[in-house]
């Protein structure tokens, strides 16, 4: 009864910032991460809607796609959205070296907890390290739970296997919508 009463509760609280987001039709890549957050949405529950709702942006990755033979590489395209709003698109890069085979599509949501943590991301001088995994075809999520620091990685696979034991790091593009103010 405790978790019933959680989830509503958090359904209720998240309506403000995030759960605004309306994607313009026009553009595909937006319409794509408001559908990719929709499915994080129903598959991670109520943690991933707190979660969601203690963020101050977060970025939505429909489709990573990884693909690895003792050098791993991988890339997306994504959509930022900051206090409810499309602010642009974020271009992600990684490299990993390690025990690793295999190809997969994932979907994946960075939430930010803070403004400082966001505008980092947006530099380019934040940089994440992927963990060991193992993935198979059937769609199963991966998150850390956890703000830490201030940057919470939910991932969802989509397709393919993939084993990995290896070290590398992900590099992010941000760039600003043209109708967004510069800052």
């Amino acid at each position: 009864m405790k978790f019933a009463h959680l989830q509503l509760l958090t359904v209720l609280w998240c309506g403000p910032a995030m759960a605004d987001w309306q994607p313009d039709p026009g553009d595909e890549k937006q319409v794509l991460g408001h559908a990719t957050l929709e499915l994080f949405r129903q598959v991670e529950g109520a943690e991933f809607e707190f979660m969601l709702a203690e963020s101050y942006a977060f970025v939505v990755f429909p489709k990573v796609s990884r693909t690895a033979l003792l050098i791993g590489w991988a890339s997306g395209h994504g959509v930022l959205v900051e206090d409810g709003r499309f602010v642009g698109y974020v271009r992600q890069r990684r490299l990993s070296i390690g025990f690793q085979l295999g190809h997969q599509k994932q979907g994946q949501v960075l939430l930010f907890r803070d403004p400082e943590t966001l505008a980092t991301f947006k530099t380019g001088r934040m940089e994440f390290t992927p963990q060991a995994s193992a993935h198979a075809t059937k769609p199963r999520t991966a998150s850390d739970g956890s703000f830490s620091p201030n940057v919470a990685v939910f991932s969802l696979s989509q397709t393919g296997l993939s084993f990995e034991a290896a070290v590398g790091g992900s590099k992010y593009k941000f760039t600003p919508s043209p109708n967004e103010p510069s800052t």
